[in-house]
């Protein structure tokens, strides 16, 4: 009988172990959710104030072929003003531009050789919370530094392809981030089975002792 009492208990305490991970890993995920929503919440008021135009995303090959490389860069007016004069540039240093247009409107002359390294073109307006992609073929997947600024926009936006890759590196991880918690609950459950195992073959050992 005590024999059953004691395994009854000990599974009790295991699903109370596992419980209590699970509970832990979505308290943990469920703050990360909301911290998100507040910033985010935080920064729409911030921006009603505010013109900003921002470097929202970008693609490149993640190796060089011989082939012709395509770079990708999406800019978003961010704020609930309209952007006006805006001016965007793209200095893609040692690549040689084979050809570049924007979207959904193309402002760059179709004739343009683009001798230099540099692409700069002019916007009149960008709406709020609108976009301009801007799409080119390159003769390597680089570029060197990607600036907005001019008009009525609040401060300068400039990108450095260091933090092209520090985005790209450190994005990567965060699976493994992920599943390190999930180790981690996984070892807290067994940790508190084996001392609660322990525990059960202690008071097996001493108590006909004490008797």
């Amino acid at each position: 009988m005590e024999a059953k009492i004691a395994k009854y208990g000990l599974f009790g305490a295991i699903l109370a172990a596992i419980i209590t991970a699970g509970a832990t890993l979505y308290i943990h995920y469920d703050k990360k959710e909301l911290k998100k929503e507040e910033v985010e919440k935080a920064t729409q008021e911030k921006s009603k104030n505010t013109t900003s135009v921002n470097v929202k995303e970008i693609t490149l090959p993640r190796i060089n072929t011989e082939l012709d490389s395509s770079f990708f860069v999406e800019f978003k007016n961010e704020s609930y003003n309209h952007a006006k004069d805006i001016q965007f540039s793209v200095n893609f240093g040692v690549s040689e531009i084979v050809g570049c247009e924007t979207q959904p409107i193309n402002h760059l002359n179709k004739n343009n050789e683009f001798k230099s390294s540099f692409v700069t073109f002019t916007l009149e307006t960008l709406h709020k919370q609108d976009s301009i992609y801007l799409y080119c073929l390159l003769s390597s997947p680089n570029f060197e530094k990607i600036t907005v600024s001019g008009g009525n926009l609040t401060r300068t936006t400039s990108y450095q392809f260091s933090e092209y890759n520090s985005k790209n590196i450190n994005g990567s991880s965060s699976y493994l981030t992920f599943f390190k918690v999930i180790l981690s609950g996984i070892a807290v459950v067994f940790l508190i089975y084996l001392s609660i195992a322990l525990l059960q073959y202690l008071h097996k050992i001493i108590a006909p002792r004490l008797e």
